[in-house]
């Protein structure tokens, strides 16, 4: 879906630093854009406010309005382009965990609607569900923006009320009430993803990751695909891949030792994997990195860590 050349756009990176779990950016868009590709390993969910904008997946792609929600899950490719003049968007980066808490008394898998696949996530919204989406993003503005000692717990409560209501638009029912399994074994995936994080350009094998997160190889490829919706090579791929582009965007760096580092045979295999995921080289993309400045302009944001009683 996303053809032809494509640079990034709505770019956010989660911090690294844990009592930061989510970023966020309501971007404004004076002019039309091409379109421009991303991947990072938070949640991303967005609302358009104003304008209109096409949502370009790998096998899927949509054109949004005013109220219209578009979901992303970790490491996976995406795209945008602006189609409208004075096209404003609200952008949350999340970290997974932040969602992906095991909740015994709702029984709810919060991270099942991210599974899907991109056609299955979001139906066309209706002008009922338009509305109340942008209502949300009123109440998310409003939580964003304040110092509220409970300001973490606030957006929680509305982040999981609002996708409820994604999950009953998209008729899941009784799927996303599935709460046990690979949620269960979290703790020991996230050592996995941890080793990955520490050192992503090391050859690492499926025996390793399972052996961080304590678990026989079956278990773990089996746990891994159901917690992340992609295999463990699917998702080591895709973090190297990020790490590219977080070079090509900030280094002028010779493609051979970028490859080297993250982990890529050699050059031409990494334009190989890039041009499937992103739909351009890494060259042209590198070359289109400059005009993403001055594009549009950007109110950002981190939610503050929780103040403690003293």
């Amino acid at each position: 879906m996303f053809g032809g050349t494509i640079f990034p756009l709505e770019f956010m990176d989660l911090p690294l630093d844990e009592g930061h779990p989510l970023v966020w950016a309501v971007n404004k868009y004076a002019q039309p854009t091409g379109r421009h590709f991303d991947i990072h390993a938070g949640l991303e969910i967005g609302i358009v406010l104003a304008g209109k904008s096409r949502r370009l997946y790998q096998r899927h792609a949509f054109e949004a309005q005013p109220g219209d929600v578009w979901l992303v899950a970790p490491w996976e490719p995406h795209g945008v382009q602006i189609l409208q003049r004075n096209t404003h968007h609200l952008v949350m980066g999340i970290a997974p965990q932040y969602l992906g808490i095991p909740d015994a008394w709702a029984g709810c898998d919060w991270m099942r609607l991210f599974r899907l696949p991109p056609a299955r996530r979001l139906p066309r919204s209706r002008p009922a569900q338009r509305r109340a989406a942008l209502s949300f993003a009123s109440r998310f503005g409003k939580v964003l923006r304040s110092d509220d000692l409970y300001g973490r717990a606030r957006l929680r409560i509305v982040l999981q009320e609002f996708l409820l209501e994604l999950m009953t638009r998209a008729e899941l029912g009784d799927e996303a009430m599935e709460s046990g399994g690979a949620v269960d074994d979290g703790a020991n995936l996230l050592e996995a993803l941890r080793m990955v994080e520490e050192d992503c350009g090391r050859k690492i094998m499926l025996a390793d990751a399972a052996r961080a997160a304590r678990m026989s190889r079956t278990r773990f490829a089996e746990r891994f695909h159901s917690f992340t919706g992609l295999t463990f090579g699917n998702y080591l791929t895709r973090r190297r891949l990020r790490g590219v582009v977080g070079e090509l965007r900030t280094t002028d760096g010779k493609l051979q030792t970028i490859a080297e580092r993250w982990g890529f045979a050699d050059a031409s295999h990494l334009v190989r994997v890039f041009r499937r995921y992103a739909g351009c080289t890494p060259r042209e993309y590198r070359q289109r990195r400059g005009r993403e400045e001055g594009i549009g302009r950007a109110e950002m944001g981190t939610m503050p860590r929780p103040r403690l009683f003293v």
